[in-house]
């Protein structure tokens, strides 16, 4: 997935993370493939993790601010995608790299574009 100006909100700082959030997860998709991909998907999982914390409370803060009418909405879809993440960091805890994460990692880029 690549970022473009379709996928903007508008909001300089929330955009920003977004293009941050696509970058780290192009590079768990493209670290599985790499020779030291065990290394490079862990480092990248927890930083998916740890940043799509912040990111979901600055967005929602952000949001609740300015009384976006879609907000509860929009909280679902953030659980949906942290419990995704979560998922997918258990399953390579537990298997390591398959090709069943790996089409995980790019169902979910797939996703996210859409």
């Amino acid at each position: 997935m690549q970022w473009d100006e379709s996928l903007s909100i508008g909001i300089g700082f929330i955009d920003k993370q977004h293009r941050e959030w696509i970058q780290r997860l192009n590079d768990v998709s493209a670290a599985m493939q790499s020779p030291h991909a065990t290394k490079r998907v862990v480092e990248t999982l927890d930083f998916l993790r740890d940043y799509t914390c912040f990111h979901f409370e600055t967005e929602e803060r952000c949001m609740a601010d300015h009384k976006y009418p879609g907000l509860d909405d929009h909280r679902r879809k953030h659980q949906e995608l942290t419990q995704t993440l979560t998922r997918l960091e258990e399953d390579f805890e537990e298997e390591g790299i398959t090709p069943a994460l790996t089409e995980a990692v790019n169902t979910l880029l797939v996703l996210r574009q859409s």
